[in-house]
């Protein structure tokens, strides 16, 4: 990637980045396709509930599935002029995330951000809507060395 102190940049702008790295390229309409299927590929392995390891040290992209009690009824919110909260039932008390794993990237993390595309939310809040559609995606288990660092501080008697 080009440096600078942005962090968006056009489809064209990457295009021609693509260009000057290699002697051999496709045209831009084909680049424009390439782009558009890979971004499907990535919503439909998402919508499975699989991880996508991004290329060049981004690391991995994913959806979790988090706890939410409670979700907002803005028809009457807006009646009542005052927040109304409802219990999620219809998906089983849990909504999801979708999440990018930079811990380890190549690059550093606060100059890069994820923001979904409103298609892949709707998709993944279409699928959630099912009941026990959330099983699919499962938490991931927290691998720290808390293990490690206790029987270090064991061995050590820190």
């Amino acid at each position: 990637m080009p440096r600078s102190k942005r962090n968006s940049y056009s489809i064209k702008e990457m295009y021609n980045w693509y260009k000057s790295l290699y002697k051999k390229y496709v045209d831009y309409a084909t680049y424009l396709k390439v782009i558009e299927l890979y971004a499907v590929y990535m919503m439909e392995e998402l919508m499975l509930g699989k991880d996508i390891h991004l290329y060049d040290g981004f690391q991995v992209l994913g959806v979790r599935k988090k706890y939410k009690p409670y979700y907002i009824d803005y028809v009457q919110t807006k009646l009542q002029k005052k927040r109304v909260l409802v219990p999620n039932t219809h998906s089983d008390f849990y909504g999801a995330q979708i999440y990018w794993k930079h811990r380890g990237s190549k690059f550093y993390p606060r100059a890069w951000a994820f923001k979904p595309h409103r298609t892949l939310s709707r998709m993944l809040a279409k699928v959630l809507k099912v009941p026990g559609a959330h099983k699919r995606f499962v938490e991931m288990a927290r691998q720290g060395n808390s293990g490690t660092r206790i029987k270090n501080a064991k061995r050590y008697k820190l």
